[in-house]
């Protein structure tokens, strides 16, 4: 069965979920929420990672990008959660540069 769509599918999503885990040793997750409160309604996403850290370690615990759908930038939610990851591995870029450098 061939794509439908220009942008990224399920099967992407996954890929891209799972190589995220792996390149940061850790369990990503996604969590979708009702926006409450609102009348237009709508979804939060959050896309988060839970690192294996170290005892002893200055990294944190772990990251998160949260966004709401639905959103301009993104044709379906399959594009929004892909959109999601990369902006993922910017924030644990931002963690990775909060670190000390070691002494040497």
């Amino acid at each position: 069965m061939g794509k439908s769509t220009n942008g990224p599918d399920v099967t992407d999503l996954e890929v891209a979920l799972r190589a995220i885990g792996a390149l940061h040793s850790g369990t990503v997750s996604v969590t979708i929420t009702p926006v409450t409160g609102s009348e237009s309604g709508g979804l939060t996403l959050d896309i988060g990672m839970k690192f294996d850290v170290l005892p002893g370690s200055s990294l944190p615990r772990e990251a998160h990008a949260v966004s709401l759908w639905p959103c301009a930038s993104c044709t379906d939610i399959v594009q929004h959660l892909y959109a999601g990851v990369i902006g993922l591995d910017w924030e644990i870029e931002k963690l990775y540069n909060q670190l000390p450098l070691p002494e040497g």
